[in-house]
């Protein structure tokens, strides 16, 4: 059963679907991530979960800019075409 899901998603019509799974988790991932440096900055916040935050470690003028780009990359993940409607 797993080598056929294997084969599958390797060569099959699994492929697409599993790419733009991951393609959409990622995005998800960059938005949150992005969110927190930007949380941090605006409530001060010096430690998340225990490690030290963006801003604690290089300072707001590092840790907005880099809030920023991981934005920017979202959008642009989110603007890549994909492989149009399923049929």
């Amino acid at each position: 059963m797993v080598a056929s899901f294997a084969h599958t998603v390797r060569g099959g019509s699994l492929a697409g679907e599993l790419a733009a799974a991951v393609d959409a988790a990622a995005l998800a991932e960059l938005v949150h991530v992005a969110s927190l440096h930007h949380d941090d900055v605006m409530d001060q916040t010096r430690t998340r979960r225990g490690a030290p935050s963006v801003n604690a470690l290089w300072g707001d003028s590092v840790a907005v800019p880099a809030g920023n780009w991981l934005v920017a990359k979202a959008a642009r993940l989110a603007a890549e075409p994909g492989p149009g409607p399923p049929p």
